[in-house]
């Protein structure tokens, strides 16, 4: 590469390095904090430099300015870039395809044109946050119009090289990512059949699979790895294994199992061996499950089979494969032993109950490495497919583990709960008739008398307000350059993953509102999200503190905030007042018209914070 890409991919690089923790183990030395503030420094620095880098190589170049050689500087930096399952910087990469899209139009390069709408594609479904569950598919449309365009030179096929040729056919197959037909729109509203999207996506497979084993189009390119393609659609339609486990359908049952048979036998032939010892345990599970749900094989012996993939990997084993093994299946596993009577399941529980033991273990000690997207996305799946079969029975470790998974969102989680609690303890003493009229309560005497309830209630949603970030590490985690837009619209969507989150738990409704609603305005006049449920009335109170504690926390942080410089605490006790009535709640605000209040709150917050940033960094590494 250039010197200029080289120089913003190891700045990239360094970034990342300095964001791991760097104590060790046992008592925090007094100086760690000034040691984070360093590390701090100079992770804003570099992020100044990549932000003027990335400006420059991509962000603010016009495409009918570029030349021939810009174009290929910019093409292998988008390879630096972005690697399956070990990305540098999508969104740079994003950035990078569609500018080179935009040169490639621009001077009617078809084949430069289907490369960067593979391209193009690829990157925002790795941004695209889908969940169809919540109503969310951010850029379901834009993924599936770049797949789209890039497939529709399949009737000029034979015209191309075998390079575009490939693209072609990858772009076909990759319709199905994320498309709003399949995976709902960005509309907030969930879908609510599990079999409704089925048919758009059959369709979708059928077209590509008829292309992939086509006579006509294999010899016209009979260098392309076809039988792969054909791989990696089964591969794709064995997802509906969530689905079968909700409701049955035959027809599904019936492709679901030809595909996993399919990925069973390519597997089989990969290995040289038909016995199965050496197939991955992902595909062994799926071909077990798949048989299972078609009616070739008994529930009971599926149990069996699944729990004997535990011991197919190593304990510290952190590739795909053994995430697969240690955080998906004995979700899959218990979700099946349930099916059982409980005389039968009663000799099985044991093992899975010591399986998901080790799993808990295992995503504690998920060290730093190049499949991080990767982690943050599988452990948040499997995280809110455990509260959902498994309920409040796990709301302490698993909400726990959510913000240990990202040290900077624990320190500033607890700081907004120490600072909610002390703002609420400070109104129940000297503000009862507002507190009381913002919770919906008699007298000032009823918020007096619930002081103590309401203070762990206030901690407890401070705590809380920000865990849907730690569903979202592959944004949240960026420290190397400012957010790009598309970066910003995930990062927008930690409000829902919170809410959503938290409503598994019918106990902790004040913390679920108080994520969702921690970004919208007192006044609803500005904020996000919006098109949301409504808030209870009776909940107005702890929102208000939770919105001025965060604010109080992030905007003053002097050691680890690394994405802004913190501000002095009476500034932005100004700002506080100058939104009261508008984006704070006017009683709320109040709160902090006292001097000597305000003065020993930030005493409190300055000593509070480092020893919660020395707490973080040590039990992190």
């Amino acid at each position: 590469m250039q010197a200029p890409f080289e120089q913003y991919v190891a700045q990239v690089r360094r970034v990342q390095e300095l964001a791991r923790p760097q104590a060790a183990p046992g008592p925090a030395p007094a100086d760690l904090p000034a040691g984070i503030r360093a590390r701090t420094d100079e992770i804003r620095t570099l992020r100044a430099g990549n932000d003027w880098l990335l400006h420059n190589l991509v962000l603010d170049r016009d495409p009918a300015a570029l030349t021939p050689a810009d174009a290929a500087a910019l093409r292998e930096f988008s390879e630096a870039l972005m690697l399956y399952a070990r990305h540098l910087d999508i969104g740079a990469a994003y950035r990078t395809h569609r500018l080179l899209y935009r040169y490639a139009a621009l001077h009617g390069d078809e084949p430069l044109m289907v490369e960067q709408l593979y391209g193009m594609g690829l990157a925002l479904y790795y941004l695209n946050i889908a969940r169809p569950r919540m109503g969310i598919n951010l850029f379901g449309a834009e993924v599936t119009a770049c797949f789209t365009e890039g497939a529709a030179r399949l009737d000029r096929f034979a015209d191309f090289d075998a390079a575009t040729q490939d693209k072609i056919i990858r772009c076909l197959g990759n319709r199905r990512l994320c498309a709003p037909a399949v995976y709902g729109g960005n509309t907030h509203r969930p879908l609510e059949d599990p079999f409704g999207s089925y048919p758009a996506y059959k369709a979708l497979f059928d077209e590509a699979m008829a292309v992939i084993n086509s006579a006509k189009y294999r010899a016209a390119a009979p260098g392309l790895p076809w039988n792969r393609y054909a791989y990696a659609m089964h591969y794709d339609r064995t997802r509906f294994l969530s689905t079968l486990r909700t409701a049955d359908d035959a027809q599904m049952a019936q492709d679901v199992l030809q595909s996993a048979e399919f990925m069973y036998q390519w597997q089989a032939l990969e290995k040289g061996d038909d016995t199965g010892r050496f197939i991955p345990a992902n595909t062994r599970y799926r071909y077990a499950a798949a048989r299972y749900h078609a009616g070739r094989l008994g529930l009971e012996p599926l149990v069996r089979q699944l729990l004997t993939l535990r011991n197919t990997v190593a304990d510290d084993d952190y590739t795909p494969e053994g995430m697969t093994v240690h955080l998906r299946l004995p979700v899959y596993t218990r979700s099946y032993l349930e099916r059982l009577p409980a005389d039968r399941r009663a000799r099985y529980e044991a093992p899975l109950a010591d399986w998901e033991q080790s799993t808990d273990a295992y995503l504690r000690a998920i060290p730093p490495n190049e499949y991080s997207d990767v982690i943050a996305d599988l452990a948040g799946q499997v995280l809110d497919t455990r509260l959902g079969e498994a309920g409040a029975t796990l709301q302490g470790p698993v909400l726990n583990f959510l913000l240990w998974r990202h040290p900077p969102t624990y320190v500033h989680s607890n700081m907004v709960a120490s600072l909610a609690q002390w703002l609420l303890e400070r109104a129940a003493d000297t503000a009862p008739a507002a507190l009381a009229a913002a919770a919906c309560l008699p007298d000032a005497a009823a918020a007096q008398n619930q002081k103590e309830a309401m203070a762990r209630t206030a901690h407890s949603a401070g705590l809380y307000h920000d865990v849907g970030k730690c569903m979202l590490l592959q944004v949240v985690g960026l420290y190397a350059r400012s957010l790009l837009d598309e970066e910003r619209a995930v990062l927008r969507c930690h409000p829902l993953f919170g809410w959503h989150l938290l409503c598994h738990f019918p106990d902790r409704q004040p913390e679920a509102m108080a994520a969702l609603y921690h970004h919208v305005w007192s006044d609803g006049s500005q904020g996000y999200p919006q098109d949301i449920p409504p808030l209870p009335p009776q909940l107005r109170w702890v929102v208000d503190l939770v919105a001025v504690a965060d604010c109080l926390d992030s905007a003053t942080d002097d050691i680890g905030r690394s994405y802004a410089e913190a501000r002095p605490f009476a500034e932005v006790l100004a700002d506080l007042r100058a939104g009261s009535g508008t984006r704070y709640a006017a009683w709320a605000a109040a709160l902090l018209d006292d001097p000597g209040f305000c003065a020993a709150l930030e005493r409190r917050l300055r000593q509070r914070r480092a020893d919660l940033y020395c707490e973080a960094c040590t039990a992190a590494r």
